[in-house]
């Protein structure tokens, strides 16, 4: 029998119980996945085929549930598009952890206000204090371009 181990992994921390979607083909055998290792896909014909298919999904789940515990995504998880319909096609895919995140829109330091009480708006709406970081990079650029402050 067919029995794969992933390198270092112990027992307590294998994949115990795994979803499995179930399709009959018109050749006779069943072609098996898991929404929880999308991407993941196999076809069996025979009993011998189905024990080893789905030895091997449980190997594909315990990656994937790896990978989602890290916070990075799953190899296989490329090969499919999140369907919102679709309760098997698994919630879309997140921002990695230790990727940069996409920068914010720069407006122009002129574009900023400045309140009675020091605060200071930017031009999205947001409101900040006088001795923030934001509020210090405005001031140095309008005293920079010779904007009044």
């Amino acid at each position: 029998m067919y029995s794969p181990q992933i390198p270092g992994t112990t027992p307590g921390q294998r994949v115990r119980v795994m979803t499995v979607q179930v399709e009959a083909l018109k050749s006779g055998g069943f072609r098996l996945s898991s929404p929880q290792a999308r991407g993941w896909a196999a076809v069996a014909t025979t009993q011998r085929d189905l024990a080893i298919a789905l030895q091997r999904g449980f190997v594909e789940v315990s990656c994937a549930s790896y990978a989602r515990a890290k916070g990075s995504h799953y190899d296989l998880d490329a090969l499919t598009t999140h369907v919102p319909s679709d309760p098997l096609a698994s919630t879309p895919q997140r921002r990695v952890r230790g990727q940069r995140a996409k920068r914010r829109e720069a407006y122009a330091p002129e574009a900023w206000t400045k309140y009675d009480d020091g605060r200071w708006r930017s031009p999205a709406g947001r409101v900040y204090r006088a001795d923030s970081m934001a509020v210090k990079n405005v001031v140095r650029k309008r005293v920079a371009k010779g904007l009044p402050i």
